[in-house]
């Protein structure tokens, strides 16, 4: 069995982490086998089938070996406003002065590369907007059969950590911002 290898590509605060669990859910519901993790924890050995992975950087040897590349983007002023709410909760040293407007141009130009072979762009507004459009969508790129309403559902009721980092959903506890 060959595995397929799906990269969740996005800017920070793109949608890149819901569209990530859509996927995850995506692949959980129609109950094939699956393997999902941010890139850092990525084992190309696993034995699933499915291989789901976000990245935030340009990664070239990942973008080579995918088959499918999901992509989101937001506006870019809501992306700013949105790192310095979530940089006032928790600052980060990327997120000091004008790094963050240096941050904004270096990924814009690892987006247009992962673009560049996308099979899906993720629109931010959509999540709330349209979301069970945008499942549907994601599955019918993958081939798979799925009740978007109930994968909605699961979304929504995802929590959130108190502290910490959930190494399923890649959720962290002040990774929602704009409440």
């Amino acid at each position: 069995m060959s595995k397929k290898l799906i990269l969740s590509a996005g800017l920070y605060r793109s949608g890149s982490t819901w569209q990530f669990n859509a996927i995850r859910l995506i692949l959980k519901n129609s109950g094939v086998s699956y393997y999902s993790c941010w890139e850092q924890d990525y084992n190309p050995d696993n034995p699933a089938k499915y291989h789901l992975v976000k990245v935030h950087r340009f990664r070239k040897t990942l973008f080579n070996s995918a088959n499918y590349v999901f992509t989101s983007f937001r506006d870019l002023d809501e992306i700013k406003v949105s790192m310095f709410r979530r940089a006032q909760l928790n600052p980060r040293p990327e997120f000091k002065n004008e790094t963050r407007y240096n941050y904004i141009s270096i990924y814009i130009l690892d987006l247009l590369k992962y673009q560049s072979k996308s099979n899906y762009l993720l629109w931010f507004p959509h999540i709330k907007g349209q979301p069970k459009e945008e499942i549907k969508g994601m599955a019918d790129v993958l081939g798979l059969d799925v009740d978007p309403r109930k994968i909605n559902i699961e979304l929504k009721t995802m929590k959130v950590p108190e502290e910490g980092f959930d190494p399923v959903t890649l959720l962290h506890s002040n990774h929602i911002t704009n409440k």
